[in-house]
């Protein structure tokens, strides 16, 4: 199943470490984009492994998690921005 996805960084400092989690029928998709600039936009277009989607999901189901310029760790989903204790794992 195609997936669309849009990634900004609108704050005026660099991003690192950002990572996109889809979600997929057996395991999370991992797409790293590493350090995302000031104003950046990136749009993509990704298979995932998916049966069925419920409908919250079609506007849903990824989560970009990364680590801001002063050394915190955030999950941002298209709904909420929750701070995280670990950053993300880039294997």
């Amino acid at each position: 199943m195609p997936v669309h996805t849009e990634v900004l960084n609108s704050g005026q400092f660099p991003i690192s470490g950002a990572v996109l989690e889809l979600a997929c029928d057996d395991y999370p998709m991992e797409i790293v984009y590493g350090t995302i600039l000031p104003g950046q936009h990136i749009k993509q277009t990704h298979k995932a492994r998916r049966r069925e989607v419920v409908f919250a999901e079609l506007l849903g189901g990824a989560t970009l998690v990364f680590t801001d310029v002063y050394g915190n760790h955030w999950a941002r989903t298209p709904y909420v921005l929750e701070r995280r204790e670990q950053p993300a794992r880039i294997c």
